[in-house]
């Protein structure tokens, strides 16, 4: 099955990862990029939409809902621009409100810590696992960009940990810019995203 497009599979997915929202959280990491932002696992859920398991998280960050806004304007933009990296990208996210606070549920790589998940820092890492695109359009270098990826062992894929953080160049940089302060200026842009009121 190819997977589907992000607009597509997104709204089904997080109807289905409702269930998750009432389980147990266990702490499985804290980064020192996003302001001590910490990972959760939620566990799992069967999709039927997907055919498979497919394993969640919680990410949260103390105080600050800008990570929210620019993982999802860089997530969108991704998805857009390079189709070739679909498969970095999670299959699945949602946001959760708590007050005024945004959190983040979105797939779990790790799969609740039973995948081996290798940061590709430090550097330098096999060239190809770090995709040219990402060299072409961003600011980093491949050391710095090589703490935002980790290699994901038993699927062989590299996945985009820190989406937030990637430092886009030239138009892309505005128009991450532009996405990122209209979910800000437009909080209903957001609504599409809640997985709970």
């Amino acid at each position: 099955m190819n997977l589907p497009l992000f607009h597509e599979r997104n709204p089904i997915l997080l109807q289905e990862a409702r269930v998750l929202l009432d389980g147990p959280r266990i702490e499985i990491g804290r980064s020192d990029r996003n302001k001590g932002a910490t990972f959760y696992a939620l566990g799992s859920f069967h999709s039927e939409y997907l055919g498979q398991e497919v394993y969640g998280g919680l990410k949260k960050a103390p105080q600050d809902d800008t990570y929210v806004r620019r993982s999802l304007a860089n997530l969108l933009l991704i998805e857009e621009m390079f189709p070739e990296a679909r498969e970095m990208l999670p299959l699945f996210f949602g946001l959760i409100k708590e007050n005024n606070d945004y959190s983040i549920i979105t797939e779990d790589y790790s799969c609740s810590k039973t995948q081996e998940m290798h940061e590709l820092h430090p550097f330098p890492p096999d060239t190809k696992m770090i995709p040219s695109f990402l060299l072409r359009h961003l600011v980093d270098d491949g050391e710095e960009l090589a703490k935002m990826l980790a290699y994901q062992k038993e699927t062989r894929k590299v996945r985009i940990m820190d989406i937030n953080c990637l430092r886009w160049s030239g138009e892309l940089r505005q128009r991450s810019l532009e996405l990122s302060v209209s979910f800000y200026l437009e909080p209903e842009k957001l609504n599409p995203y809640l997985i709970r009121p």
